[in-house]
């Protein structure tokens, strides 16, 4: 976390990092890429963030959500496969 650090301090405008998360518990846990962009406003350290998941999207966390596993689907049918 270093890297974020750097942000807050002020000596990087950006920043790259690689997470794993899971949603719930029970969940598997999930490779994210992240890039972090500093926000120049007030006196507050901020930043916009980017993820990217690595792997697969996992079924989203709403139940009964139709235009959400649509989504998933899709976009793991566009990810390549290495």
């Amino acid at each position: 976390m270093s890297a974020v650090f750097a942000l807050a301090a002020g000596v990087e405008d950006t920043a790259a990092t690689r997470a794993r998360v899971r949603l719930a518990p029970t969940e598997d846990w999930m490779l994210l890429d992240a890039k972090w962009t500093r926000i120049l406003d007030g006196e507050r350290p901020q930043a916009l963030l980017d993820i990217t998941p690595m792997g697969e999207v996992p079924v989203p966390v709403v139940r009964d959500c139709k235009a959400c596993q649509e989504m998933a689907n899709n976009m793991n049918k566009a990810k390549p496969r290495y």
